[in-house]
């Protein structure tokens, strides 16, 4: 899906909520044999998020919610400070993870992703031998249904990884764990889901912005 996207739709009516699904900044690379979610935010990483914040400033956010891994959190506590809305926690939307961590070119690493995500839709795929892709999908869908179904918003942001945005977008398109490989999500980009009120499930959703920019973001206000 190409940066900046954008769904040709009608414009947002009065019973749509509307989530903004925003990655984290830019984390240290995982050095060989470290955990790979203990890495932290980079300076470069914590500018981006500055600038998300203060572009969403002006908007009305009824909920914030983040992944309990580090740079989400921490992104999350950025976004917070700027917009007065403090952070909850949610384990399901956690970071996908590996069984190894991967060091080499980062060209080949690239690629080596990109394959574990064209295969995540067969039986038993595992995440480069480590979380299997079912049970990936199975808690991000029953965390992303538990925030639709909570009442009393009209406009919530979720700070997470790449699989669980390359998931949520798929799933409104209606694919299933194949379609991670037809999506992408840079740093600090955004991605919006319009959803009427009373829908709980991503397919019956609309993606309004794939990977875009907060300046992307604006345009859809």
């Amino acid at each position: 899906m190409p940066a900046g996207h954008h769904e040709p739709a009608p414009a947002t009516a009065a019973d749509t909520r509307r989530l903004y699904l925003l990655r984290h900044g830019e984390a240290a690379p995982t050095r060989p044999g470290a955990d790979p979610w203990a890495a932290p935010l980079t300076s470069r990483g914590r500018a981006q998020v500055a600038e998300l914040a203060e572009a969403l400033a002006g908007l009305r956010l009824d909920l914030l919610v983040t992944s309990a891994v580090p740079r989400a959190v921490e992104t999350a506590g950025i976004l917070a400070r700027r917009l007065g809305q403090a952070p909850i926690t949610e384990d399901g939307l956690n970071e996908l993870r590996p069984g190894q961590v991967l060091a080499g070119p980062p060209e080949a690493v690239r690629l080596a992703v990109r394959q574990a995500y064209r295969d995540a839709g067969l039986p038993g795929a595992r995440f480069l031998g480590g979380e299997p892709f079912a049970a990936f999908g199975q808690r991000v869908e029953q965390a992303l249904a538990a925030i639709l179904a909570q009442p009393g918003w009209t406009r919530a942001a979720v700070v997470t990884h790449e699989p669980v945005l390359r998931l949520a977008m798929a799933r409104c398109r209606g694919l299933g764990l194949a379609g991670l490989d037809a999506f992408e999500a840079a740093t600090a980009s955004i991605s919006i889901i319009d959803c009427p009120r009373g829908v709980i499930a991503l397919e019956d959703a609309t993606l309004r912005l794939a990977n875009g920019t907060r300046q992307d973001a604006m345009q859809l206000e």
